[in-house]
This record gives C-alpha cells, sequence and structure tokens, in this order.
C-alpha cells in the first residue's frame, strides 16, 4: 500500500474517505486530505467559492493561509479535541478569520462548552481576558464571551483602547460596562 492510499485509509469519516486534497500555499505545501461534504455542508459560501458545482471528486485546492491556521480551521470543523495551550491568541485570530472567509460561522463552532473552539478562546480568560473578550465578541461567540467575563470583573475599563472596542463592537463593550455598573452597585448596597 502506497503512502497516499495509507494517509487516505487513515482519515475516514461518517464511512466515507476523504476525497479533496487541500494545500497550502505558505511555502510548506502541506497537504489536508478532507471530506468535501464536510466543508460544503458547514460552509454557506461553498468554502470560498473554492468548491463550485464543477467540484469534481479527487480535486485539489490550494489556500494562502499558513499550515497551522487550515490545521486549525479544520479541526474545528471536524469538532476534534484541540490542546488549547498549544495555539496562540493571534493563531486563533487568524483561524477564525480563515473560517469567516470561507463561510463557516464561528458562533456555531463555539455552541457550547464541550466545543473545541470555546474552550480554546476560555483558556485565555485567566491569562489575557480582554483580548480573548474581544475575539469572542467580535464573531459573536456569545457563550464564550459570557464565560470570559467573569474574569473581567477586576480589568480597568479605562485601559480600553480604541481598537479594543471597535474588536468588540458595541453589544459587548456595553455588555462590559453594564457589568462593572452592576459590580459597583452590590458593593455599594453592601
Amino acid at each position: 500500500m502506497g503512502p497516499l492510499r495509507r494517509v487516505r485509509a487513515a482519515f475516514e469519516y461518517g464511512g466515507e474517505l476523504p476525497d479533496l486534497l487541500i494545500i497550502t500555499d505558505d511555502g510548506t505545501k502541506t497537504c489536508f486530505y478532507v471530506h468535501s461534504n464536510v466543508l460544503t455542508k458547514a460552509s454557506t459560501n461553498y468554502f470560498g467559492g473554492l468548491l463550485t458545482d464543477l467540484f469534481l471528486i479527487g480535486s485539489t485546492i490550494t489556500v494562502p493561509e499558513s499550515v497551522g491556521t487550515i490545521g486549525l480551521a479544520l479541526r474545528l470543523i471536524y469538532n476534534l479535541p484541540c490542546n488549547p495551550g498549544s495555539h496562540t491568541l493571534q493563531q486563533i485570530d487568524d483561524t477564525l478569520a480563515a473560517l469567516v472567509k470561507y463561510g463557516i460561522p464561528p458562533a456555531l463552532l463555539a455552541s457550547s462548552a464541550h466545543r473545541p473552539l470555546y474552550q480554546l478562546i476560555l483558556a485565555y480568560a485567566p491569562v489575557r481576558p480582554i483580548d480573548a473578550y474581544a475575539l469572542a465578541g467580535q464573531h459573536g461567540l456569545e457563550d464564550a464571551a459570557v464565560a470570559i467575563s467573569a474574569h473581567l470583573l477586576a480589568y480597568d475599563t479605562s485601559l480600553l483602547t480604541d481598537a479594543l472596542v471597535m474588536r468588540m463592537g458595541a453589544t459587548y463593550c456595553r455588555r462590559l460596562f453594564a457589568l462593572h455598573q452592576a459590580r459597583l452597585a452590590a458593593l455599594r448596597r453592601i
């Protein structure tokens, strides 16, 4: 059995072998064997228009993102476990941007505490809470933002930069200020 056949057979999903090869164009030319039906089901834009009606089984597509970004994106799409400590917040941010580009709503991939994306972002709550909160707000990751907000009770809102406010958006910025106002009101009552 040749190496190509061994790799393809190793990733059977839903009883099917991969029928699509994704190659990164970041200098590494890394290959990912995936299932076109999984990508088209997850994507709202045929994976950025790369999977069209003319798509042929056994096709190859090339993406400009790095191997780390596409690798993490595919793990999230397939709902495979991710080690939260092995990805930086910037890598997670790059991956979310790629998911949006390829028509995959990040909110669906972080819809519960058991999803890998939720766990990846929440891992940064204790060490970089405002950055994790802004990232969750930017992509409308409601459950993750709520969980992260517990780590923002001691955050000095006067340190908020315009960039952070723009990133998290008006809704999540308002919620952050409401959280702090409610905490101050509770302290006054005590």
